[in-house]
């Protein structure tokens, strides 16, 4: 963290969010401007690796103080309705500060695989609480459907090799740059410009 704010002024978002809290003490200690946590139980299958991890309501309101006392903010990562629920609950007890800044996750292997749809989007969208800035993240081909919905409603879109490392289906990309660039591109044609990271500070609330 310390190396990459020494160069420029990105924002610096901490990882991973599968892991319980107690072993991600190096990631506040680091004090990145973000850190991930999942909102529900983490169920993920994957070709050589399985993780299954409950995040408690205790866990969750831990990570609302342990962020407050660093100053980082908390990215919630949502993969099913219910996870709603949870944010609702912190909320109403207070310990959180608008905006609550989400991901929604698209068809990721596991036991909280929803599908990459358009009417799963909207019922997703549908139901988020107030005071909500939402990002998607897709798994798969369908990407550039669901971040063209996200981008038409106000939302905004995560890319890289992680979630899908092709430009289209067949054609895998160099690196991450020229997966990033292409989603810009895409939402330069539907008027949506992008943000530098001071603008984008303000808009999350860092």
């Amino acid at each position: 963290v310390k190396r990459i704010r020494e160069r420029c002024d990105i924002i610096i978002q901490a990882g991973m969010s599968s892991y319980p809290i107690e072993e991600r003490a190096p990631d506040f200690h680091a004090k990145p401007d973000m850190i991930s946590a999942i909102l529900n139980h983490h169920d993920e299958h994957f070709t050589e690796m399985t993780v299954n991890q409950i995040h408690d309501l205790d866990e969750l309101e831990q990570y609302c103080i342990t962020c407050e006392k660093y100053d980082i903010k908390p990215e919630w990562e949502v993969w099913h309705i219910g996870s709603y629920w949870n944010l609702n609950y912190l909320i109403e007890k207070n310990l959180l500060k608008a905006p609550h800044v989400l991901t929604l996750f698209f068809n990721w292997p596991g036991g909280t695989w929803s599908p990459p749809t358009a009417d799963e989007y909207l019922h997703r969208i549908k139901y988020m609480p107030e005071n909500c800035l939402h990002t998607i993240s897709v798994m798969g081909e369908e990407q550039t459907k669901i971040a063209i919905m996200s981008i038409a409603n106000g939302g905004n879109v995560r890319v890289g090799t992680e979630d899908y490392p092709f430009l289209k289906e067949r054609v895998p990309a160099k690196d991450n740059a020229e997966i990033v660039l292409r989603m810009v591109n895409i939402s330069k044609e539907m008027g949506r410009e992008t943000a530098d990271p001071s603008e984008a500070r303000k808009i999350l609330g860092l």
